[in-house]
């Protein structure tokens, strides 16, 4: 039987990280769905990153595009945006849904130049107006994305904290909505099992980290942090799973500050390094809906994090885990009463578990995609 709606997903590319996962997740769903014909469009992964995609056998339909990586070049970028209009015509599209800043604009702009009958829909998964660049360079890119949003069909935010300080920008559309991100089903070992696994000692406080060790994140901010703790508390320890530009700098911080930190590595399998942890910290100065943190709470491990983009919407503050002000004291203060209480430690845990399995669930978001791509293919 043929599918319904053809769809065609565009993004810059598939390093590991929040957007790639979900993007992952979201194309195993269309191709296992009855109604979606789906293509994924993907650029290079830069050297430096780790490709999400590197060793997975995925069986859904994959395209590479020459240029459309991270990496700003007027001839690689004009030849990926000649390259997606040729593709966009071969596949003849519903929808076009494009993910991430460069994509949203080149394959916005290929998307109404060679098939302008095709829906536009972008997904927002945070943005880049903190943290990332000059003043007027933001200015730049707000005026850019306004512009873009007039001919864009649907807007998709992953959460409200983000949909509401973009909609005050003036990004904003009649015709948008939230879908939470949604993650798979999750298996967790014993505490005893994960800390063996990576070499932990049981009777250890263990706080946990993962993601990209890049600016953004500020892992200073997390080692800072971690300094006072330790002094506070000698029996705690970080261990740290990712990678990054940063990491031999925060190797170098370890050595000379004399850290009790662990650095893992990127990680196959995330579950392992939550079931190790008594609490997980989330440091950076950005964030859209943190997957880190909702897998944390999947696996009964509560969070500390910083008050930042849509983190508040993952993390329900004093309810489901610790929701402060991105500071060093502030973060301090909520890790010390989390060691210090460890009765308050389990109730936020309980309650971030239920609320991650009601709101961030990957069959969820799965399904919440379809009916809007099937409500605006009859519009």
């Amino acid at each position: 039987m043929s599918k319904s709606i053809k769809v065609v997903s565009i993004i810059t590319r598939m390093n590991t990280g929040g957007a790639a996962r979900l993007i992952d997740s979201l194309s195993q769903g269309f191709h296992e769905s009855k109604e979606i014909d789906h293509l994924l469009v993907i650029g290079e992964v830069a050297s430096h990153e780790q490709d999400f995609l590197a060793g997975k056998n995925v069986n859904y339909r994959i395209k590479k595009i020459e240029g459309l990586g991270k990496q700003i070049s007027i001839l690689q970028d004009l030849k990926a945006f000649i390259n997606l209009m040729k593709l966009l015509r071969s596949e003849k599209p519903n929808i076009v849904h494009t993910h991430l800043s460069k994509a949203g604009l080149l394959g916005r702009l290929a998307a109404k130049i060679a098939v302008p009958k095709a829906k536009v829909v972008h997904t927002i998964h945070g943005h880049l107006y903190v943290g990332y660049f000059s003043k007027v360079f933001v200015l730049f890119l707000i005026t850019l994305e306004k512009l873009l949003t007039k001919f864009t069909d649907l807007l998709i935010f992953t959460g409200p904290s983000v949909m509401a300080e973009l909609n005050k920008l003036g990004i904003k559309k009649s015709n948008q909505v939230i879908i939470e991100p949604g993650v798979k089903p999750m298996t967790f070992v014993s505490k005893t099992q994960a800390r063996s696994k990576f070499d932990l000692d049981l009777k250890k406080v263990i706080i946990g980290f993962a993601g990209r060790l890049t600016r953004i994140k500020r892992v200073d901010r997390l080692l800072d942090v971690f300094e006072e703790i330790q002094q506070l508390h000698p029996n705690s320890q970080l261990i740290i799973a990712g990678g990054g530009d940063l990491e031999s700098w925060v190797q170098e911080q370890i050595d000379t500050r004399n850290l009790n930190v662990k650095l893992l590595g990127w990680q196959s399998n995330i579950s392992d390094v939550i079931a190790a942890c008594d609490i997980w910290m989330l440091t950076s100065d950005n964030e859209a809906t943190p997957l880190s943190a909702i897998e944390a709470s999947l696996g009964g491990v509560v969070t500390v994090a910083t008050n930042v983009g849509d983190v508040g919407h993952a993390i329900e503050n004093e309810v489901s885990g610790l929701v402060v002000n991105a500071d060093v004291q502030s973060l301090v203060s909520a890790v010390k009463e989390l060691i210090t209480d460890s009765a308050r430690r389990q109730t936020l845990a309980d309650n971030a578990k239920v609320r991650a399995e009601s709101l961030f669930l990957e069959d969820k978001m799965v399904q919440s995609h379809i009916n809007q791509y099937l409500k605006i293919s009859k519009s």
